[in-house]
């Protein structure tokens, strides 16, 4: 956990915000960079550097491994319109394959991996609620915007 402090320190982070590290013993975590947009990076096992795994304006955070490490949910902030909008995505653990699962956000997955357990708030209250993930075929890598 302190090679995280350390390389995310190199970085000038504002904050940052880690999960366990996966079967292979990476850890991904949230990151607020220079530009105040916060994503989601990778300390890789036996690295030295972080890689940052999404781009763009829109803030993401809360990642979470799935049980088998191969996948990464998270939570992505955007505007619309004047309105925050809270989703979930899903990308394989090299950032590839990104996709919607859902509108919420603090993204977990159950112990099987088969499941992922999310935060919705509505109407001044919030919830909790579970939505089967099916994994699809590989297509083309979509950015994290």
């Amino acid at each position: 956990m302190i090679a995280v402090g350390v390389a995310v320190a190199s970085m000038g982070s504002a904050s940052a915000e880690a999960t366990l590290p996966g079967r292979n013993g990476d850890i991904v975590f949230g990151h607020e960079g220079r530009g105040g947009t916060s994503q989601i990076c990778i300390l890789r096992s036996g690295a030295r550097h972080v890689e940052c795994l999404t781009s763009g304006r829109n803030d993401k955070f809360s990642p979470a491994y799935s049980p088998d490490g191969e996948r990464i949910a998270f939570s992505v902030r955007r505007w619309v319109g004047s309105q925050l909008v809270d989703s979930i995505k899903v990308m394989e653990s090299d950032g590839s394959h990104v996709r919607f699962l859902a509108h919420g956000e603090s993204p977990q997955f159950r112990p099987d991996g088969r499941k992922v357990v999310f935060t919705r708030v509505r109407g001044g209250g919030s919830a909790i609620y579970t939505l089967g993930l099916l994994r699809p075929a590989p297509t083309a890598a979509a950015p994290v915007s």
